[in-house]
């Protein structure tokens, strides 16, 4: 299972809905207390972004469907206490 975003391209314009959960990695079983199995992997953003021939810099708008962490995993980097926007 995977907490991703959705890239929307209209012409040159690149935008993002959800930065997706960032990168972290959830056992399911223990959150769930067991009703789910395997790992909620986080992390891939930027890569999958550059397989698709796109970078950071070429995001022009990023849209939030809700607050919640597996939708704006990538806003900050928390690991470094900085709130700094994504790269």
């Amino acid at each position: 299972m995977t907490f991703g975003s959705f890239l929307l391209q209209s012409g040159e314009r690149n935008a993002l809905i959800d930065l997706g959960w960032g990168p972290r990695t959830v056992d399911l079983a223990e959150m769930s207390g067991g009703l789910m199995e395997g790992d909620s992997i986080g992390g891939a953003l930027i890569d999958n972004l550059a397989a698709l021939g796109v970078t950071p810099t070429d995001i022009d708008t990023v849209l939030y469907s809700h607050l919640h962490p597996d939708h704006v995993g990538w806003v900050a980097d928390a690991a470094a206490r900085r709130s700094s926007p994504m790269p």
